[in-house]
């Protein structure tokens, strides 16, 4: 049984590999938001700025600054180039392959986890998403990891699985702003309304969740808006956030 579960991991681990990393560096940051996003983290990258985004020494404010990040330390490996800008978002790929392959294990069987992995892993667009310098692997994988983990603690009851709900849903919002509340909270609020146990989101266990959440975001929107004299989040929550409910930008929506 041992060497069976090895089999599967290991067969999975190959082939995200395989489908996630080779030629990431072969093609060029092509596409409008691959370009930008590369610049701008290039540009804070050789400023040492963890807090202002910039592209073109102009302020950027399209996005929070989490896939920046990431690209910091694909540069400081890879240099500046498409390996460097992409690598950490296939990195999200298989992390984001693995969770839900054990998620699935402990609430189903293996080989039900292995094939509802491999579909994922095989979608046009999963591979498409996590192979581009964009913050939408780190929103994904966040988002999965904040959804399986709420369920696991009203399944288990173990406060340490709605803690992690809180960092990742944190994490999320420094991915792509409050778009990874709203997703991954009104599944979570969906579901409990299913299973009729909308009553237990009333707990003081929440409200803690709520403020590690809180912890983990709000302090970089303090810096930047403090940082830019508001300028930053008058063109983030209003221009990036309400304007594309009425219409969108930079040829997509939000």
């Amino acid at each position: 049984m041992l060497q069976q579960n090895q089999k599967y991991f290991w067969l999975l681990l190959g082939l995200s590999a395989l489908l996630l990393f080779p030629g990431l560096g072969k093609t060029p940051l092509w596409i409008y938001d691959e370009v930008r996003n590369a610049e701008c983290a290039r540009e804070m990258y050789q400023r040492n700025d963890w807090i202002v985004p910039t592209f073109n020494g102009g302020l950027r404010t399209l996005k929070p600054p989490l896939h920046y990040y990431f690209m910091f330390g694909g540069f400081k490996i890879f240099g500046f180039t498409e390996w460097g800008a992409r690598f950490f978002s296939a990195v999200s790929g298989v992390l984001t392959i693995f969770i839900t392959y054990f998620f699935v294990k402990k609430y189903s069987s293996q080989r039900q986890a292995f094939i509802t992995s491999l579909v994922l892993l095989t979608s046009t667009h999963f591979l498409f998403e996590f192979r581009m310098s964009v913050p939408d692997p780190y929103l994904i994988f966040l988002n999965t990891a904040s959804i399986f983990t709420a369920y696991l603690f009203f399944k288990e009851k173990k406060k340490y699985w709605l803690w992690l709900c809180a960092i990742t849903m944190g994490l999320g919002t420094l991915a792509k702003g409050p778009v990874a509340i709203a997703l991954a909270g009104a599944a979570i609020f969906i579901w409990l309304i299913w299973e009729k146990r909308v009553k237990e989101i009333f707990s003081w266990k929440i409200l803690v969740a709520g403020i590690i959440m809180l912890v983990v975001a709000v302090p970089w929107y303090i810096l930047v808006d403090k940082e830019t004299n508001g300028e930053w989040t008058k063109g983030f929550f209003l221009q990036h956030n309400l304007g594309r409910f009425s219409e969108p930008m930079e040829g997509h929506g939000e």
